[in-house]
């Protein structure tokens, strides 16, 4: 995956599975993301773990 550094990525169903895979990928790569997901708690989690990684991504419900 190249060019995504600076880029905005909105992913669904982030909170967790392949959602939550791809949203670290994208984070690895520079992206930003916006981690969308029912489950509010979860897309919370998935932000974490990209924010302990020194990412900077915003979870929505």
């Amino acid at each position: 995956m190249k060019g995504l550094n600076g880029k905005t990525v909105i992913i669904t169903g982030g909170g967790g599975g392949i959602g939550r895979a791809v949203s670290l990928r994208f984070a690895e790569e520079g992206s930003l993301v916006a981690v969308l997901d029912r489950d509010e708690a979860a897309a919370q989690a998935t932000v974490d773990l990209i924010n302990e990684a020194g990412g900077k991504d915003k979870a929505y419900a």
